[in-house]
């Protein structure tokens, strides 16, 4: 039985997980060939984040909002990007002086890079995209577990040591029989990261997730009247 559900999930989320598989690794390949953030003079404590995003403001495109802050790296400026409200991937970018808060640059993401990014996370299911990779991710980590399940050597294995065999390929399997010992060797060695994707993701996807495993945003500072 256990055999039919790993066969089925795997059949099911093939494609889909082809196709995040490929738009993550252009999201991480394609941005390093872009102009990244411009080098910084000067020298000094770092700014606040809050004076970094006010200053970034003096930039900011008509009806956007910020959407995410990156800290300066070394001798780099600090980034605020902005996009839509509504929107979770940013289009424009504001390259900010971390330690004297002013706008250095800005920078418009190329329509690819977000097409890309709707595609990875949405799958183009908008808007039910969000809960869709969730529960891709909550079938994936099934998949993961099921596997494991499977591959499970016996008592007598764990004892003489032989499971040492079933986590590598054999050097004469040939035929289908290569194939089921990559597949069994690759699974085992990357089961690991595959769990962690497949939670991460279902974290990101779903919010009421987060604080189960302590992800859970800081509360909002309360509102000062005068």
């Amino acid at each position: 039985m256990l055999r039919k559900v790993h066969r089925w999930i795997g059949l099911i989320l093939m494609l889909p997980l082809m196709l995040q598989g490929l738009t993550g690794a252009l999201l991480i390949i394609l941005p390093l060939l872009l102009p990244g953030a411009p080098a910084v003079g000067d020298a000094g404590p770092p700014a606040s984040t809050e004076a970094v995003i006010t200053a970034s403001r003096a930039s900011m495109p008509q009806g956007m909002i910020p959407l995410r802050y990156d800290p300066p790296a070394t001798g780099r400026s600090a980034i605020v990007t902005y996009g839509p409200p509504g929107e979770r991937h940013p289009t424009f970018e504001v390259f900010v002086n971390p330690v004297h808060p002013a706008v250095m640059g800005t920078y418009v993401i190329p329509a690819t890079i977000r097409f890309l990014h709707t595609l990875h996370a949405d799958l183009f299911l908008l808007p039910y995209g969000q809960n869709a990779t969730g529960i891709m991710g909550i079938v994936l980590t099934g998949m993961a577990l099921t596997g494991l399940i499977i591959w499970w050597p016996p008592a007598a294995l764990w004892q003489s040591g032989k499971w040492r065999r079933t986590i590598m390929v054999p050097r004469r399997a040939r035929g289908l029989s290569l194939w089921r010992a990559l597949h069994v060797s690759t699974g085992f060695w990357l089961s690991g990261m595959l769990l962690f994707m497949a939670v991460s993701g279902s974290i990101l996807a779903f919010p009421f997730m987060r604080p189960l495993f302590g992800a859970a945003r800081p509360p909002a500072p309360p509102h000062q009247h005068h």
